[in-house]
């Protein structure tokens, strides 16, 4: 972590990512909040919400979506709210860059 230089975690700062999980998103989101807390040149905008559109400046949005140990209801829910963006899909989360 030191060895990564400022203007990366600056550059991360500024990303608009959404994050949809179950209940081991939460453990995440709790891991990267620990993190900041070791490394305060972490700076990121953590928010919890599905509505990520009066969210200004970067962020990482997270909520959850579909039902545990269903993949399928999690891509599903995802794509419900047809968000412009760069996807990757993962059986546990989805995580988002948003294009806008």
């Amino acid at each position: 972590m030191k060895d990564i230089p400022d203007a990366s975690w600056e550059k991360l700062s500024q990303k608009k990512i959404y994050f949809g999980h179950q209940s081991v998103g939460y453990n995440i989101i709790d891991g990267i909040k620990d993190l900041m807390k070791e490394n305060p040149k972490i700076k990121l905008n953590i928010v919890e919400t599905k509505d990520v559109n009066g969210i200004k400046g970067g962020f990482l949005a997270h909520s959850t979506v579909g039902k545990n140990t269903d993949p399928k209801s999690k891509i599903d829910d995802f794509n419900k709210n047809k968000w412009v963006c760069t996807l990757l899909k993962y059986p546990l989360y989805i995580v988002v860059e948003i294009g806008i």
